[in-house]
């Protein structure tokens, strides 16, 4: 009998941690966000003094869904490309890390490089309000925090 009872506990253990464990889909309804602010635009590093519509951006919605925007023209001599389009992801949080994955794209009408957006478009971020750091080393960074904290950097 007591054999039985200390394995019906290690069972009822197991049971609730595989329970708790896996990847969620975004759910901010608590209130946690992994410190993203919603609704604001994180600009590229690299972009930042450039014009709205020519910067490359992440946007993230208390739904769990976002916007990636992004603009590059490149020009030499008589060879032109433009690529300007929105893509739409979901975006999941494991542990201390932000994952977006594509759900649609969306081309701009100056775009002229075709489908270029393939469906396994995906990025990953270490989140924080100010500012996510892609994996690679990459920042984006809000906009709030370059009006208010570091209105110098990159322009």
């Amino acid at each position: 009998m007591k054999k039985s009872f200390v394995f019906a506990l290690v069972m009822l253990a197991l049971l609730l941690c595989v329970a708790g464990c896996g990847t969620q889909r975004a759910d901010f309804s608590n209130g946690d966000k992994a410190g993203l602010v919603f609704n604001k635009k994180y600009i590229h590093e690299e972009d930042i003094s450039m014009e709205e519509g020519q910067q490359t951006y992440f946007m993230f919605l208390s739904d769990g869904t976002g916007k990636y925007h992004t603009y590059f023209q490149y020009e030499y001599s008589e060879y032109n490309e433009t690529y300007s389009y929105t893509v739409t992801f979901r975006y999941y949080i494991v542990e201390d890390t932000l994952h977006c994955f594509y759900e649609s794209v969306q081309y701009d009408d100056i775009h002229d490089q075709g489908d270029s957006v393939t469906t396994n478009w995906n990025y990953s971020f270490l989140p924080c309000e100010k500012f996510l750091m892609q994996t690679n080393g990459v920042y984006y960074l809000n906009e709030d925090f370059l009006k208010e904290e570091i209105t110098s950097f990159g322009r």
